[in-house]
């Protein structure tokens, strides 16, 4: 009986080891150079901040995604324009064709995500506003000197080592509060979804703490987003894009301002206007595609509203 017993328990452990093994990763793709899964390939399975380290910079032209939600970007640790990609066969990278510079497994399983295993939002560019908060650091301006990615509050930038050091800064999810002080005191400032390329107000370099707030200043809730807008700097929908899901009354930190000439409105009434704060020539826009804005607008818009 014992014998009996003993076997029992070793065939189990077994079973249990060899089902382990068989668990797919949490994340898998595999990045090819050629088109429709031709040439080089290398398969990742973690984070990749930068391709350059692992001689693939500005090579993929396709993608197999085998398990998992990833993220791909044309620039070095997640900036400039991305795209999300569920499990399945990308022949074809479209604009991010021979552009790809860094890749990342999104975390599907927190605050923030639908139950398809993506964001509420349409897989793209991804620039909305929710409750889970995701802002980039940069120590100097023009998104220079790559400091750290905050998702969660961070009370005391002292122990993190970059303390009164960000000098530029991308928001990618949710409504951030950066304060001089620690623990969010002293003058502090609130930023939308966007790309900030300087610190306006005297506050560069002199911030010491952070927060995702809803725009009363409490916590933010995972709520989607009552509109959402694409705009770009050139026409037909190229060039540089920023997608914004909440209201932006001067575009002046951008690096947008008066440089939009295409626009795609996803949701809501959008109303654009030539000067900050909804002030001279202004225009509504509801969804659809618009290649070429009328000339009064055409790169000379200073603020977007949410109707």
């Amino acid at each position: 009986m014992k014998t009996t017993w003993l076997g029992a328990a070793i065939a189990a452990a077994m079973l249990q080891s060899s089902f382990a093994l068989a668990q797919p990763a949490r994340g898998e793709a595999i990045i090819y150079e050629g088109a429709n899964f031709s040439g080089r390939s290398i398969a990742l399975r973690n984070d990749t901040a930068n391709f350059e380290n692992i001689g693939f910079n500005d090579r993929a032209a396709s993608v197999y995604v085998v398990s998992g939600v990833w993220e791909f970007c044309n620039d070095a640790y997640y900036r400039d324009s991305c795209r999300t990609f569920r499990p399945g066969e990308y022949g074809d990278l479209g604009a991010l064709t021979n552009r790809v510079s860094s890749g990342r497994l999104l975390n599907v399983g927190q605050p923030g995500w639908g139950p398809s295993g993506g964001p509420r939002t349409d897989p793209g560019n991804e620039w909305w506003n929710a409750g889970r908060g995701d802002v980039q650091l940069f120590d100097r301006q023009d998104f220079q000197g790559f400091l750290a990615n905050l998702t969660n509050t961070a009370p005391n930038f002292e122990p993190l080592g970059y303390n009164d050091k960000v000098a530029s800064l991308i928001v990618r999810r949710g409504t951030w509060e950066f304060c001089s002080d620690a623990n969010f005191r002293g003058r502090c400032q609130t930023f939308g979804p966007g790309e900030y390329r300087r610190i306006t107000g005297g506050q560069d370099d002199a911030f010491s703490s952070a927060r995702p707030v809803s725009l009363g200043g409490a916590t933010t809730r995972s709520t989607p987003e009552r509109g959402a807008i694409q705009v770009f700097d050139h026409q037909d929908f190229s060039g540089r894009m920023m997608r914004l899901g909440d209201d932006a009354p001067n575009l002046e930190n951008t690096g947008l301002n008066d440089r939009i000439e295409s626009l795609i409105v996803e949701r809501g009434r959008w109303r654009l206007c030539s000067d900050a704060y909804e002030r001279g020539s202004c225009r509504e826009f509801g969804p659809g595609r618009y290649p070429v804005l009328p000339p009064n607008l055409r790169s000379k818009i200073s603020s977007l509203t949410l109707q």
